[in-house]
């Protein structure tokens, strides 16, 4: 008997604090706000750090595609000669099937090349807002319409690269799907040089 006491006193103690919550809570639940009552409230500043933050992660992702497709095409590159080299090291094996997986492999390549050249090539992208158009903007715009302006600025940047971004997103795609197929090229000649 000595251990149920504790026992009732703990579950008194749960039913007491139950009754608290519910008596307190119950009113935040049944209180629903209607959409007209919310009001955005925001300091113009937070909007600039979230739109700057935003285009400068957009720009990592563009530099890190960019590296992504150049390891592509030098690792399609060295496939290409490792291809060559097997058929240098046995001209006498250098048949119509050696020929066709040359011309495979070389398509792959033109293709992997071709990905490359579309995603890495020199073109014109957004760099977001120049410091002397930041500071233009500073000494003619109102304080109070400043830092929306340049949240737009780095908004419109940010939409402009959006294009740029996808290519290259489907060109490194393109890359890996054609050093895959390039590498399982250079199995299907190994195995044609050795039989």
């Amino acid at each position: 008997m000595a251990t149920d006491r504790p026992r009732i006193k703990d579950l008194l103690l749960l039913a007491e604090l139950t009754a608290t919550l519910t008596r307190v809570l119950l009113p935040l639940l049944r209180y629903r706000r209607k959409p007209a009552e919310y009001e955005f409230k925001s300091d113009a500043r937070l909007l600039l750090d979230v739109a700057r933050e935003q285009f400068q992660i957009q720009q990592s992702f563009i530099d890190a595609l960019d590296t992504k497709i150049a390891t592509m095409f030098a690792v399609g590159s060295a496939l290409l000669g490792l291809l060559a080299a097997v058929f240098a090291v046995r001209p006498d094996e250098f048949d119509h099937d050696a020929l066709a997986v040359v011309v495979t492999a070389g398509s792959f390549y033109a293709l992997l090349t071709l990905a490359a050249v579309s995603a890495l090539w020199v073109r014109e992208f957004s760099t977001g807002p120049t410091l002397p158009s930041i500071w233009e903007d500073a000494q003619l715009t109102p304080e109070e319409e400043f830092v929306p302006k340049l949240v737009a600025d780095y908004s419109a940047a940010r939409r402009a690269n959006d294009k740029l971004h996808n290519l290259k997103v489907w060109a490194t795609r393109a890359a890996i799907i054609c050093v895959v197929a390039e590498t399982a090229t250079l199995v299907a000649a190994l195995v044609v040089a050795t039989s």
